[in-house]
């Protein structure tokens, strides 16, 4: 009898297991189509595969993640924040979902709010130029040009590369009439390829280059 009982037992967490494996398996089937469809620009599709996703796995923040940027893109903020509420309270390290919320409020013109989430998200991962960049962004929306062009000049120093990161330091300096180094920062993002670097060194002072 003992023995028939404990191999039912076993028999059970196996089943189980197996169970839970298959969820997460479909789950992450409808994520990866969702992630196709967003791809292709198709975000309605999109977020119908994101929400089969959830409908099995609750606690799938990533998928959250997804769907909420996939409302950003179609301006549905009060979703679209509501989905990254919901990843970061499944996840409070899920630097993605501060970052994407933060870029939320931003175009909502709430940059207390983003600048907050931002620096969330750079508590998290402090070498990403994305959140350093977008942090700098909304510092400058609020005319705080010296810690806009701190968020820039480490952006840079993570990555020399980044013409973005060269032409918003650009626009930082030319609204403190600092023209040299706007310029000089204009020529290096116009050398990495960025061309709004070489058409406001035409625009703003007549260089060619």
């Amino acid at each position: 009898m003992k023995t028939t009982s404990s191999f039912s037992i076993f028999f059970f967490f196996i089943m189980i297991f197996l169970t839970n494996d298959s969820t997460a398996q479909n789950a992450e089937e409808y994520y990866n189509k969702g992630n196709s469809y967003y791809n292709q620009g198709k975000y309605e599709l999109a977020i119908a595969e994101y929400t089969s996703a959830l409908k099995i796995n609750e606690q799938f923040s990533q998928a959250y993640c997804n769907r909420g940027f996939s409302y950003f893109i179609q301006k549905k903020y009060d979703l679209a924040v509501a989905d990254y509420n919901s990843a970061i309270k499944i996840n409070p390290e899920f630097a993605e979902a501060y970052n994407n919320r933060g870029l939320v409020y931003y175009h909502q013109e709430n940059y207390d709010l983003a600048i907050t989430d931002y620096s969330s998200a750079l508590k998290i991962n402090s070498k990403d130029v994305e959140f350093l960049l977008n942090r700098g962004s909304a510092y400058y929306k609020q005319k705080k040009y010296d810690l806009a062009d701190s968020d820039y000049s480490s952006a840079i120093k993570i990555n020399p590369n980044h013409p973005q990161a060269y032409y918003n330091r650009a626009l930082n300096y030319y609204f403190q009439d600092k023209k040299d180094l706007c310029i000089a920062d204009l020529k290096k993002g116009a050398d990495l390829g960025d061309i709004r670097s070489k058409k406001m060194l035409k625009s703003k002072f007549e260089i060619d280059y």
